[in-house]
């Protein structure tokens, strides 16, 4: 029977155990209520990772890299279709700080009274339900390939979703924005390491040009699915629908200062913008990598790829790291908030 390294079984363990005593750390601050849901003390570089946190999960990272493996680099635009929108969060941010309000449903009670606040508030539970589900998916995909399957996914999801329930109603929104930022940290790590090492075993871009002997996978757009039609509709759809995320009180509100929601806001969004080029080629990569190798690619699970990348090469970094790797979703209390 196949089981974890010591190494990475100490980390994931050190892990847990760390975000479990900061949430209750974190939760015996809180005197009154908005000190759980609205607490306005953080700044720049925690909201920066907040912001980062709260619009990034493993699951992106999945469905990016199987978003190129399978249509080219155009998979890109999976996550990228937030692009255009960034520069207006400088803009967003400071007017969700001026409400003053704990939810984003209080300024719908507001403005347009107590009934439009509950239809938003039925609709961001089923909502968060429905993106809540897709985050654990991936996370459990992203631990069972990234652990060669030692891990389950039906195993991790139930730890992992028990793990942030539990934490997010000690700690609070505190606790969660605290946990971004390492969270944050090691995601941005994990995702500029895996790219080099990846690109290596292929021969850099110059051996993925040759391997894939494809333009259209190399190009930002795909005669089909990833059309430049597809990519302006849903940038002005995105546009329209950020204000309306349940979680936008508190990525824009929770800083000291109408300045640190603002900078965290747009920075944070930046940071992936990277990570999120960082993922598309490691997904090309990994293409060029299987094509290289001469596996059958109908056999191969897009959605596996990015974790079996991680497992393949992150050991060779340093001892612990598949263990880290495996960490990334394990604590994402802020959307349960």
């Amino acid at each position: 029977m196949n089981v974890l390294p010591l190494a990475d079984l100490s980390v994931l363990f050190l892990y847990l155990a760390g975000i479990t005593w900061l949430g209750v750390r974190m939760g015996k601050g809180i005197q009154k209520q908005s000190d759980f849901f609205m607490p306005r003390r953080f700044g720049k570089s925690m909201m920066m990772m907040h912001a980062f946190g709260t619009g990034t999960a493993s699951d992106q990272a999945v469905v990016v890299a199987s978003g190129t493996f399978r249509h080219g680099l155009s998979g890109i635009w999976y996550q990228w279709l937030w692009l255009f929108n960034t520069p207006f969060y400088w803009l967003i941010a400071p007017i969700f700080r001026r409400f003053r309000a704990t939810t984003t449903a209080d300024v719908y009670a507001l403005r347009f009274g107590s009934s439009v606040a509950v239809l938003f508030s039925m609709v961001g539970i089923i909502g968060l339900a429905v993106k809540i589900g897709l985050l654990l998916k991936g996370a459990g995909a992203l631990v069972e390939s990234g652990t060669q399957g030692m891990v389950s996914a039906s195993f991790a999801v139930p730890v992992v979703a028990v793990l942030f329930v539990a934490y997010g109603m000690v700690g609070g929104l505190g606790a969660a924005i605290v946990t971004d930022y390492i969270q944050g940290v090691l995601t941005v790590l994990f995702s500029v390491m895996l790219l080099p090492w990846t690109l290596s075993a292929v021969g850099g871009l110059s051996g993925v040009r040759e391997t894939l002997n494809d333009p259209s996978m190399l190009s930002m757009v795909a005669p089909e699915g990833v059309t430049p039609f597809f990519i302006a509709t849903f940038a002005v759809l995105s546009l329209v629908g950020i204000v309306a995320q349940p979680f936008i009180m508190g990525v824009c509100g929770a800083g000291r200062t109408e300045m640190d929601g603002r900078f965290g806001f747009v920075a944070g969004n930046l940071i992936k913008r990277i990570c999120t080029a960082a993922w598309a080629v490691t997904g090309i990569a990994a293409l060029a990598w299987y094509m290289q190798k001469g596996a059958d690619l109908t056999s191969i699970d897009p959605d596996q790829v990015y974790g079996q990348m991680a497992a393949e090469f992150l050991p060779s970094a340093f001892p612990g790291a598949p263990g880290a790797f495996s960490c990334l979703d394990s604590g994402r209390s802020d959307e349960f908030l």
